[in-house]
C-alpha cells in the first residue's frame, strides 16, 4: 500500500475482517478534534463505491 492511500490499522483487525487503513487524503481538523476516516484497503486503492464499508466511523482524537 502506498502512503498516499492510507496507513494500515492491523492492531485492531478482527479475524475475518478485510484489511483496513486510514484515509490520509481526507484527514481533517475541526476545532480541538482530529477527524481521521478509515475504510478497507481495497476501497482506498480503487475508490469504487461498491467496495466502501459503511460502518467505518472516523477516529476522533483531541489535539494537544
Amino acid at each position: 500500500m502506498s502512503a498516499r492511500s492510507g496507513l494500515c490499522l492491523e492492531s485492531s483487525r478482527q479475524e475475518g475482517e478485510p484489511p483496513m487503513a486510514i484515509d490520509v487524503q481526507r484527514i481533517r481538523a475541526n476545532g480541538r478534534l482530529l477527524i481521521v476516516p478509515y475504510n478497507s484497503v481495497r476501497y482506498l486503492a480503487l475508490r469504487e463505491e461498491h467496495d466502501r464499508l459503511l460502518d467505518c466511523w472516523p477516529i476522533l482524537e483531541r489535539q494537544l
